[in-house]
């Protein structure tokens, strides 16, 4: 009875599981015995940017309704392994096209097999709190709908309206009501979108596959139309990184002053560095989160990082760091962050600090202030810290300039008063 029950529970076979065992045998046994088996690149997972290839059968798909052949930019997708799952809105590689994943037919058929649908365009959109370029691969249905033209004042416009399938990740369910994409330089506002289809029924984050509502929209002075990128210049961020020091010994340290603009004025925002993609085998440096930079390379070497907004690699700076046998006293007075504005019933807050040799000193600032009369705004100092606040607009800007009495070093910094709106 031992050895039995020993059988029943580590040996023995459902009916279940002999027969799919059964089916699985036969498919690998006949897998190879047709044309139709190609190497495709499957999406690791749905959001991904990594594609690893697989082997499947390719075959036409077949409307349901109809039982006719659908039109090939619809293709069915089977795979040896019966184990394979597959989520919707999953993308493909396959015939210099991408395909997304539009059926799974996971309790269809025994074996494994989903339809997929070749993407005809590419939505491009700018993330307005980043400036990074998003770029998404969907499907286009065929048919331009106008249910009615458009009136502006007087004067009617032609409206068309066109609805676009994608995959549903962190970056497509975000996208912001009334962002204007371009395609093949037609531009469309983006009004709604079917995000409620979720895989699981009381999960609302799970859908993988979204159908979006455009309209037609005009084109505007800020569209890139040769590269189908609407408002392009409406989203511009650039950073800009200080350095305390451009040339440091071994083990000495260099503090890095970051200073990120929206549109041209100075916003907070975070930055993350990393070792820079220069083809070179060492960075000869460490670096904090706070842009503190340690040397680690020797005399005649170069340190060398990047410094990038978070969200969006694409804004960076190179930074590099002659490594030296020696260096004497070098005094910087830094401010940070840089400011060139401030708005009218507002504040901006910034810091002043003397540094010598890459290290922060404890040296008190003084600062004297001209150009706008005194009652127009006001400074508050806490050590090296200051805020300064504007109450009216002016014409001229405000200078402030900071000097360290011991080294002499000085510095200026122009703000202009700008309307609140």
């Amino acid at each position: 009875m031992k050895y039995y029950n020993n059988y029943i529970q580590s040996l023995a076979e459902t009916p279940y599981e002999n027969y799919m065992n059964l089916m699985q045998a036969s498919i690998n046994a006949q897998w190879d015995n047709t044309t139709q088996v190609i190497t495709v690149y499957e999406q690791d997972k749905v959001g991904s940017e990594n594609f690893s290839p697989i082997e499947v059968r390719v075959d036409t798909a077949i409307d349901m309704g109809t039982s006719y052949k659908q039109d090939d930019d619809f293709k069915l997708f089977a795979f040896r392994d019966l184990q394979h799952t597959v989520a919707k809105g999953l993308m493909y590689k396959y015939d210099n096209d991408f395909w997304i994943t539009i059926n799974t037919s996971e309790l269809g058929t025994i074996t494994k097999d989903i339809n997929v649908r070749r993407c005809n365009n590419v939505m491009r959109w700018v993330d307005r709190t980043t400036g990074f370029i998003n770029e998404m691969p969907c499907a286009i249905e065929y048919v331009l709908e106008s249910p009615k033209e458009q009136k502006d004042k007087d004067v009617k416009v032609a409206n068309g309206h066109i609805s676009v399938i994608c995959q549903g990740n962190e970056a497509t369910r975000n996208i912001p009501k009334n962002t204007r994409f371009i395609f093949n330089k037609e531009a469309y506002r983006f009004l709604a979108y079917q995000k409620m289809l979720n895989e699981d029924t009381f999960d609302d984050s799970t859908a993988d596959l979204l159908y979006l509502d455009m309209y037609l929209d005009m084109i505007e002075p800020d569209d890139d139309v040769a590269n189908n990128l609407a408002n392009v210049d409406s989203y511009v961020y650039k950073i800009e990184v200080l350095q305390s020091m451009y040339e440091q010994v071994k083990g000495g340290t260099v503090q890095l002053f970051p200073n990120v603009t929206f549109n041209g004025k100075t916003v907070q925002h975070k930055v993350l560095y990393g070792i820079c993609d220069c083809g070179c085998d060492h960075s000869y440096c460490t670096v904090d989160e706070n842009g503190l930079v340690t040397i680690t390379g020797e005399a005649g070497e170069q340190a060398q990082l990047i410094a990038y907004l978070e969200g969006n690699p694409q804004v960076n700076q190179l930074i590099m760091i002659d490594i030296v046998g020696n260096i004497s006293d070098n005094n910087e007075l830094i401010v940070s962050p840089i400011y060139n504005k401030c708005r009218v019933k507002s504040s901006i807050t910034f810091s002043v600090d003397l540094y010598t040799n890459g290290v922060k000193q404890d040296n008190v600032i003084d600062y004297t202030a001209t150009g706008v009369p005194s009652d127009y705004y006001n400074i508050i100092r806490e050590g090296n810290k200051f805020t300064l606040s504007a109450y009216r607009i002016s014409t001229e800007p405000l200078i402030i300039t900071f000097t360290e009495e011991t080294t002499g070093k000085s510095v200026g910094l122009p703000i202009e008063f700008e309307a609140l709106f």
